[in-house]
């Protein structure tokens, strides 16, 4: 802190003394340099890599070599002190001119330290250093790391697959730790497989291992496994404990006017982007003229694929989706499906799937109350028998009943379509057209009936019992044969008796059997012996089993 006052009024004193203010001079206010007269230029002074103070031209806000646009380039600072006391860049302001505040470099990156992601690392206190893995002089084993001067080197590590979360190559990350009994030399950095080689700013690989709490900065290497650390050393030795690993996910670019780029790349989160980023090349949106729809390709040569347009989202080959959600798939190979939707479930945190494991989809309405919304239906595809490579699924459907979501039907494995639940006896759906056809037959529950809605009902009371009644199940008419017409014979119900009509009930019908038998008696057999009617003779009538079968006179 000594050194960094004393640089600063070592500063503020060659100014003085070299570039006395004029009238219309800039002025030093703690943390911005900003400009009295838009168009006037004012020398400044900057240390410089090698050490010297060196004069600059402020002009419009910013640094130039020349006028025109303020130009910040990698060689010249605009120094501030903070209200830390650290010298460190001010803002740059344009007042009024039609020239750009310009930075000159790589890349210009805002970050918020104070916002930051899920904790990165499992076990972050070594409680079982299961996830842990170490070499050398390291030691995970008693609660902690500790490194040992035994052999001058050693390396901490949690590999990518045991990491809670993976980390992201180009961020930053801040790595919290607590330092105890530091002795001798040892130096720990942070291994390459996590952090860039070369890191800028404040960032650094290096770990502070004065003892108590401390927090390293560092940028992500541009390919990440896993994170490490390796520690070195001629004597002593040090230990970590405590220890967390977070991304830095803060930082905004607010503008009031528009944002015009080339290339954005790598949009994550919530991105505002008002009217004209449009086209994206996987990673990268290219912008366009304000009012045309948010576009995504799968590569430059390629036919565009609509994702926005008005209230509508759409992935199409080509025109504008019409429906809220519109996906279309152009598949010009005939006599194929084309795969329009995938919805996948995974269970990695269960070490796979299992039976009864599923995915869905949901039907949501508004109810009458309206302002809230419920379930109405859903369709759920579900494993029978998860084993790899003999699967067997199913597909339910499931419909709410008084308030309830209720299983309603569901498709086997073998094509069969189970109706769960009846809506009651004789009153069936209405509005409900076509055909069940099955290769294999079609089944009731024991309990179940096959019926026509407000006519007939089919039930079996037991095994090889048919029951036919209305649909009420209260009464039965005729079982009509072949035809409705008196040209057709049927089966009346008479109170307890049976009757033998024409399909119409117009008359009795007729009856041809080879026997029949009374109150389970069998037809009497034998021959009659009658005279004519006009008893001009004899004739004899031969009866077997009740039914006469010749007569002779």
């Amino acid at each position: 802190m000594k050194d960094t006052i004393l640089a600063v009024l070592a500063f503020v004193s060659v100014l003085g003394a070299q570039y006395p203010p004029s009238t219309n001079a800039r002025s030093l206010q703690g943390r911005r340099i900003s400009s009295t007269a838009p168009n006037d230029a004012e020398v400044l002074t900057y240390l410089s890599a090698t050490g010297q103070w060196t004069p600059t031209v402020l002009g419009r806000g910013g640094l130039d070599g020349v006028t025109g646009a303020s130009v910040l380039t990698a060689a010249s600072v605009i120094p501030r002190v903070s209200a830390a006391g650290v010298l460190g860049p001010s803002k740059l302001y344009d007042y009024g001119s039609t020239n750009p505040v310009q930075v000159e470099g790589t890349n210009f990156e805002v970050l918020n330290r104070s916002v930051l992601g899920s904790e990165s690392l499992n076990e972050t206190g070594f409680a079982t250093h299961a996830n842990w893995d170490v070499t050398g002089d390291m030691d995970d084993t008693g609660g902690a790391a500790v490194y040992t001067d035994a052999t001058h080197a050693g390396t901490l590590v949690q590999t990518a697959a045991n990491l809670a979360v993976a980390l992201v190559a180009n961020r930053h990350y801040v790595f919290t730790y607590t330092v105890s009994g530091k002795s001798g030399d040892p130096a720990c950095t942070i291994d390459t497989t996590a952090a860039a080689a070369t890191q800028y700013g404040s960032e650094t690989r290096s770990l502070t291992l004065t003892n108590g709490a401390q927090t390293t900065y560092f940028k992500s290497a541009g390919t990440v496994t896993d994170f490490g650390i390796s520690c070195t050393s001629t004597s002593g030795g040090v230990t970590l404990d405590d220890v967390s690993l977070k991304e830095v996910q803060g930082g905004n670019v607010v503008a009031n006017g528009s944002v015009s780029a080339n290339n954005v790349k790598n949009l994550s989160g919530q991105t505002l982007i008002d009217g004209w980023l449009r086209r994206a090349y996987f990673d990268t949106l290219e912008s366009h003229a304000p009012g045309d729809p948010l576009e995504l390709a799968y590569g430059q040569a390629n036919t565009p694929v609509i994702v926005h347009f008005g209230n509508f989202l759409g992935i199409l080959p080509s025109g504008t989706p019409d429906r809220t959600l519109h996906a279309e798939y152009d598949l010009a190979t005939s006599g194929t499906t084309g795969y329009v939707q995938r919805l996948t479930r995974t269970c990695a945190g269960a070490g796979g799937c299992a039976a009864n494991d599923g995915a869905g989809l949901e039907f949501e309405l508004e109810t009458a109350t309206g302002s809230t919304n419920h379930i109405a239906a859903s369709i759920e595809a579900k494993w029978t028998t998860a084993t790899a490579g003999s699967e067997d699924g199913r597909i339910e459907f499931y419909t709410t009943r008084a308030g309830t979501e209720t299983l309603a039907a569901t498709i086997t494995k073998g094509g069969d379509l189970a109706v769960v639940k009846s809506l009651g006896v004789g009153t069936p759906p209405t509005g409900v057209s076509g055909r069940i056809s099955a290769a294999e037959g079609v089944y009731a529950a024991a309990s179940g009936e096959m019926g026509w809605t407000s006519r007939s009902l089919m039930t079996s009371p037991t095994s090889g019992n048919i029951l036919l009644t209305n649909h009420l199940g209260a009464d039965f008419g005729l079982l009509q044969l072949g035809g409705t017409t008196s040209s057709f014979p049927a089966l009346k119900r008479n109170a307890a008796g049976v009757q033998i009509r024409v399909a119409d009930d117009s008359a009795y019908g007729a009856l041809d059997a080879l026997s029949y038998a009374v109150g389970g008696v069998a037809g009497y057999n034998g021959a009659i012996s009658v005279r004519k009617g006009d008893d001009s003779g004899a004739c004899t009538i031969t009866v077997t089993n009740g039914i006469v079968t010749a007569t002779t006179c």
